[in-house]
């Protein structure tokens, strides 16, 4: 009987040794996290550009040709595209082909632009001759 004692004694402490181990770790892994959180919230004060666009945005599509050519192509509720220079952050083209909201873009090669909406209509639009 007093070896069931001893064992139940050093089971009890094994185990509130467990839940000591335990709880540093866990205070360890949440300042670690905090910090994190804190790192990331610093550096996404203050966005590189900002644009303003007229309507809601349904889709968008990045393509770098270049580190001076860098593109980014989005679609609006109302059926327009609006194509950005980021590297200049300047709007590029403005294009009007669908009816409808745009809901999907995708850059082939290096200046064509397929965009398709939801009425079902794709559209491939040259970017040289939209000047």
């Amino acid at each position: 009987m007093l070896a069931k004692k001893k064992v139940e004694k050093n089971l009890a402490s094994f185990i509130n040794a467990i839940n000591l181990q335990t709880s540093t770790e866990s205070n360890k892994a949440g300042s670690e996290a905090k910090a994190h959180l804190e790192r990331m919230r610093q550096n996404t004060v203050k966005p590189a550009r900002s644009f303003k666009m007229p309507y809601p945005i349904t889709a968008s599509c990045y393509k770098s040709m270049a580190e001076e050519n860098q593109y980014l192509a989005l679609g609006l509720l109302d059926g327009a595209i609006v194509v950005l220079d980021l590297a200049l952050g300047m709007e590029k083209f403005f294009i009007e082909k669908h009816p409808g909201a745009v809901t999907s873009l995708a850059f082939y090669e290096d200046k064509v632009l397929i965009s398709g909406s939801v009425d079902g209509r794709v559209n491939l639009c040259d970017l040289d001759s939209e000047n």
